[in-house]
């Protein structure tokens, strides 16, 4: 019997970082995403993700592998960066600490 384990369970990725990654495939014939990740970070992810949407996960390989629906998964573009005028971040520093002394000190009972 090898070291490996009865299965290969025991043996160490043999992947790179650099090699491990995530896989999504969609195919126009199904309502679904076919989901695989080797990928450490996104593992746990995916598993908990595909829990949440009633999907179950499996092991497959080196990695884990889910069915998800369309809407599970969803692409965006990058947010602009607001830009402000340092004039302009201190007058809504001071309307946001303003307003929030003064909703303190009458909810606790204090003076007006």
């Amino acid at each position: 019997m090898s070291s490996d384990g009865p299965r290969g369970r025991n043996k160490r990725s043999v992947l790179a970082k650099e090699e491990r990654g995530a896989v999504l495939l969609l195919s126009d014939a199904y309502k679904e995403w076919d989901i695989y990740t080797d990928c450490r970070r996104l593992t746990g992810r995916l598993r908990k993700l595909a829990v949440a949407w009633g999907g179950r996960p499996e092991r497959q390989g080196e990695g884990w592998t889910c069915r998800l629906p369309l809407g599970a998964v969803r692409f965006g573009r990058p947010r602009k960066p607001r830009v402000l005028s340092e004039a302009h971040r201190e007058a809504l520093k001071d309307a946001r600490f303003g307003r929030d002394r003064h909703s303190r000190r009458t909810s606790l009972g204090g003076p007006r």
